[in-house]
Formats: C-alpha cells, sequence, structure tokens
C-alpha cells in the first residue's frame, strides 16, 4: 500500500514535471509567437499624396518584413531605428520608409497591413488622395497687389468676365471703374447727382450691383441735402440707379431713418411694398444683385431679402429679424418680435438662414449654416439641394480634386473655415478659396483657389498646387472676389479690405 502510494506520488511528480516542462515549451512558443508579431505605433497622418512617404514605426522585424498597401506590395524605401525613449526602457525601434504610389489605389479607406515572420495585423486604412497638382487650368498662381489701396473705396459686385472692378471713391467723390492694368477712369462726378429736391452729397455708399453687361449700376448710400429732417442725427438713405453707358443717374427712393427708435414711427415704416418710389427703406443693403433681366435683389444680412422687378415693384422675399418702431397713436413701442410678424414676405429662422450670396442671373442663392451648405429657389422660395463637409478629421490632410461625398472638413474650428469667400458662378457653382491657415500642418498644397460644382459634386481646385498668397489674406467676414477676366485671373479685395489684388501665373 505504501509503495502503491510513493509509485502514486512518483507518477504525479513526473506529471507535475512534464507538465511544468509542457508549459514552458508552450510560454516560450507564445513568447516567440509574440516577439514575432509585428507592433506600429499611430501614424503620424492617415491621408498621403502620391509620392509622399508613409513612416511605419514599431517592433517591424524588417528582416523578414511585408507592407501591403491596397493590392500593392509596398517597396521599402529605407530602414533606420531610433530610441523610444527612458520612458519606455529606451527600447530599439525600427523605423521604416515607405513611398506610395498610384498602382496602391486612390480614395478614401485603403487598406494597410503589416506582417513579419508569419504574423500579420491590419493597420487603420488610409486615404490615397487625387493628385493636387492638377487644376481645371494648368498654370499655378501667385497674389499680386494692385497700386491703389482700397480703404477709402466702396466696391460694387459685378461678375462680368471682363476684369474690369468698379467703386465709389470717397476721396476723389465719384464713381471709377479700374481695368485690367490697373488703369482709372471716372465714370459718375459726385456733383452730378440731384434728384427733385436738388443736388445732395454722398456720405458713404454701403452696398453697389451691376449687371454681368456693365450696363446698370443700382447702388444704397447715406446722403446729405438741404431738407429738414424730424431729427437731424438721423440718416437720410438713397437708392440710386445710373445708366453706365450715358453716365446717367437717377434717385429711385429717398427714404429717413432716425437714429433712435422711439422717432421711428409708423408712418416712416409704411408702406413695406410697392413701387419702389413709395416703399420706406429702413436700413442699408449690404449687398445688391443686378440681373440682365432687369431684377434687382437687395440682402439686408439677417435680416431680410427683398427684389425690385423690372417695373420696380419692390416685393419682400424672404424676413428673418425685425426692427423697433414706436406708434404715436397709442404711444407704445412695436418690438421687433412684433414687427416681424408685420413684414411680407416668408419667414425663415435666422439662427439656421444666412444667405450670403445670390447666383447671377439663376435666381438662386446660397444658405450656409453649421456646415452646411444650401441652394434656395428665390422665386419659388423652396431648397433645391445642399451640401454637407464630414466631420472634422484632424489626422487628415486637406484635401480638394474630389466629389463632394469623398471631401471632410480639416479646419473647422479655423478662423477661416476650409472653405471661404464663397463667390456664385454661372452654372450652379461657388468660387472661394481653400485653406488659408499659414499655420497649420500638411499644407503643402494650400491655400488655392476652388470651386464647388453644385451640378457634378465635385470639388475642384483652380490650380495646380499652391497659390502663392504672399502676405495677404482674403478674410471671409470682409473681403470679396470682385470679377474675373477672359484669361481665368480673379480680381479682388484682401486684408480686411485695405488692398486690391490680382492673380497671376507664375512664369
Amino acid at each position: 500500500m505504501i509503495h502503491a502510494l510513493k509509485n502514486w506520488r512518483q507518477l504525479s511528480l513526473l506529471i507535475v514535471v512534464i507538465g511544468g516542462m509542457s508549459s514552458c515549451e508552450s510560454a516560450d512558443q507564445f513568447y516567440e509567437f509574440q516577439k514575432g508579431t509585428p507592433e506600429v505605433q499611430e501614424l503620424g497622418t492617415y491621408s498621403y499624396n502620391v509620392g509622399d512617404t508613409i513612416k511605419f514605426v514599431g517592433r517591424l522585424n524588417p528582416a523578414d518584413l511585408k507592407i501591403n498597401i491596397g493590392d500593392v506590395a509596398a517597396k521599402i524605401a529605407a530602414v533606420e531605428t531610433q530610441g523610444a525613449g527612458a520612458l519606455f526602457g529606451n527600447r530599439l525601434l525600427d523605423r521604416v520608409k515607405v513611398v506610395v504610389t498610384r498602382e496602391m489605389g486612390s480614395g478614401p479607406g485603403v487598406p494597410v497591413s503589416v506582417e513579419s515572420l508569419g504574423q500579420k495585423i491590419n493597420l487603420k486604412p488610409i486615404d490615397i488622395l487625387p493628385d493636387q497638382n492638377v487644376g481645371l487650368i494648368p498654370h499655378k498662381l501667385k497674389l499680386t497687389r494692385r497700386a491703389k489701396p482700397a480703404t477709402r473705396l466702396s466696391m460694387m459686385e459685378c461678375l462680368s468676365g471682363t476684369g474690369t472692378i468698379f467703386y465709389w471713391d470717397h476721396e476723389n467723390k465719384g464713381l471709377f471703374k479700374m481695368l485690367k492694368d490697373d488703369t482709372e477712369i471716372k465714370i459718375i462726378e459726385e456733383s452730378s447727382l440731384s434728384d427733385e429736391n436738388g443736388e445732395f452729397k454722398i456720405d458713404f455708399v454701403y452696398a453697389g450691383g451691376i449687371d454681368s453687361k456693365e450696363q446698370t449700376l443700382y447702388f444704397i448710400a447715406s446722403t446729405k441735402d438741404n431738407i429738414v429732417n424730424p431729427n437731424p442725427s438721423g440718416k437720410v438713405w438713397r437708392l440710386v440707379q445710373c445708366d453706365l453707358t450715358n453716365r446717367k443717374c437717377e434717385v429711385l427712393n429717398r427714404s429717413y431713418s432716425p437714429s433712435y427708435y422711439r422717432f421711428l414711427t409708423m408712418d416712416l415704416v409704411l408702406p413695406f411694398e410697392g413701387k419702389i418710389k413709395d416703399v420706406k427703406i429702413i436700413n442699408s443693403f449690404d449687398k445688391i444683385k443686378v440681373m440682365d433681366d432687369g431684377t434687382v435683389y437687395f440682402f439686408r444680412s439677417g435680416y431680410y431679402i427683398t427684389k425690385m422687378n423690372p417695373n420696380r415693384d419692390y416685393r419682400y422675399v424672404f424676413k428673418m429679424k425685425g426692427f423697433n418702431a414706436w406708434d404715436s397713436k397709442t404711444d407704445q413701442e412695436v418690438p421687433d418680435y412684433v414687427m416681424i410678424g408685420m413684414l411680407p414676405g416668408v419667414f425663415m429662422n435666422p439662427n439656421s438662414f444666412n444667405p450670403f450670396a445670390i447666383a447671377p442671373d439663376e435666381h438662386i442663392f446660397y444658405n450656409s449654416y453649421n456646415g452646411v451648405t444650401s441652394l434656395w429657389d428665390v422665386k419659388n422660395k423652396y431648397m433645391i439641394q445642399s451640401f454637407e463637409s464630414k466631420e472634422y478629421k484632424r489626422d487628415k490632410k486637406p484635401v480638394t480634386n474630389v466629389s463632394f461625398e469623398s471631401f471632410y472638413t480639416v479646419d473647422f474650428n479655423s478662423f477661416f473655415g476650409d472653405f471661404s469667400v464663397e463667390t456664385p458662378l454661372p452654372g450652379r457653382r461657388l468660387l472661394g478659396v481653400f485653406y488659408q491657415n499659414k499655420n497649420g500642418k500638411n499644407y503643402e498644397d494650400f491655400p488655392v483657389f476652388g470651386i464647388m460644382n453644385f451640378k457634378t459634386k465635385k470639388i475642384n481646385r483652380y490650380s495646380p498646387g499652391k497659390t502663392d498668397f504672399g502676405n495677404h489674406l482674403i478674410w471671409s467676414s470682409e473681403d470679396r472676389i470682385l470679377n474675373y477676366d477672359e484669361d481665368g485671373m480673379f480680381y479682388a479685395t484682401s486684408d480686411e479690405k485695405r488692398r486690391l489684388v490680382k492673380t497671376e501665373i507664375i512664369k
């Protein structure tokens, strides 16, 4: 019995020893397996152009390393080592460089895998971007400053395709046009302006627009005349139409607006609509757009869009916000929320409705809110189409030459955003500037002028590579693209309307 027990103990010990030896062998095998499994750090960025270098860092076992990108076995361009630092025990890490080729694929979600010693891991997919050295025109561009500063100019809206820009010069008191070669021509003298009340002076021109044939101008200005008004601190608005072919001007409307709402009585507000000579214009306009068919649209940002037809009938199209007035009959205030109900036109929520441009002769306006750009039919008052860029992606490069579906926002929280100074072109296209953030990484191909095409649903850079902006910035809230010419060059203001600039081909 004792012998049997001894034998049982010996057998048990033998089983334990064998089991231990087996466990050690399994552990060794598992260690070797782990040792052979590649480990790769997060890539610095996940979007690349063809020709860019991807750096893989980690435990890679370069002697038996395979890297696949898309359906292609990537060619290893260089193998190096680097220290991981004291925090990680001063380990030496492998650093392997691979150059991106067009054969690896294109677009978002290109698969990446790393394999060594028979062990394979899949990494986060990358984006291989379209060629950023391809534009709608073949030449690279630069911005050049024009001789005349823009500080005392009120610019007119005119997309005629001639390169000519128009402005009211407050220092030289008149309407001028500047040709492509910087030649200035004075068209209208301030001293020639008059109406049934006699001569008047321009205090400040707030907005103006010219048709694409450069024949008719409309502008809104605060003016000074000899008429005694109820409150001398108020403003006298004049809406003026000028025939640029014979240089004759006609005042379409004169309205008085007191500076304090207690003096803005209902008789100074009404009528809202009717013949342009009879309505009251309480505030200035921010933009005036003139269509070739004679229709004129007026913007008051955040408040309303109105229009005047060729018969000079003035109507409200959209309303977003009212204004305070005073009812002299009841001696009570008429607050803005009551006034908005009295105004004609379709009400739109100002928290989500921010129209910024009307397309020339298409009766379409563009609205921008919270990253969504939408197109609206002005005549029938409904939304036609919208575009929302994908979420903010910090680890991505800026991208153009892509479809709407493949476009994503990189600079959502930057001052300029990803697309600024949007200017409507015929064919449901928006011209603007992509990525002016000079301090951002991965911006070697930006800034650049680009076009959002709502018909093809594509976003294309206008010229290849980076446009040299020099020391200039085209600010989204202040500056405007004023015109373009037959050679495809743009004319704009820059640096918060302090400069006039134009594009030129880099030779």
